[in-house]
């Protein structure tokens, strides 16, 4: 959001937004700036794949880690506690890319997977870290 927007929303004048964030910045209180991408309108789509497992040893988190590395599709790769063990998310130009990586983490797995599932990400929600800023 721009100063303005923050501005208006807050009823408060952009400068004093603007005034307010560097001095947010320089107190460390503000440390980064994210972008937030629409990666659909860029012609990319994001999947993600999850797994039940046999096993789960430090030796596979290792191989699956060393998978997701060497993959520049991978973006994620998550521990899960229930009901599933790992989770991995690609970004990818086509489906076929997406069924690719899947294939080949099949591949490398092998029997130790008993069952797993995809999901398309059709939508990614941004955090409002201030609600209700300007609703009281």
């Amino acid at each position: 959001m721009s100063s303005s927007e923050i501005g208006n929303k807050l009823g408060l004048n952009y400068k004093t937004v603007q005034k307010r964030i560097k001095r947010m910045q320089q107190r460390g209180i503000i440390q980064a700036f994210r972008t937030w991408i629409d990666y659909a309108r860029i012609g990319v789509s994001t999947h993600k794949a999850m797994f039940k497992l046999r096993r789960f040893s430090t030796e596979e988190e290792r191989g699956i880690l060393q998978f997701c590395k060497q993959n520049p599709n991978v973006i994620y790769f998550v521990i899960c506690v229930w009901p599933w063990d790992i989770e991995i998310e690609v970004e990818s130009e086509s489906e076929k890319t997406f069924l690719e990586v899947l294939r080949s983490f099949r591949e490398l797995m092998g029997d130790l997977i008993t069952d797993y599932d995809v999901l398309t990400v059709t939508k990614e929600h941004k955090l409002d870290y201030c609600p209700f800023a300007g609703k009281m």
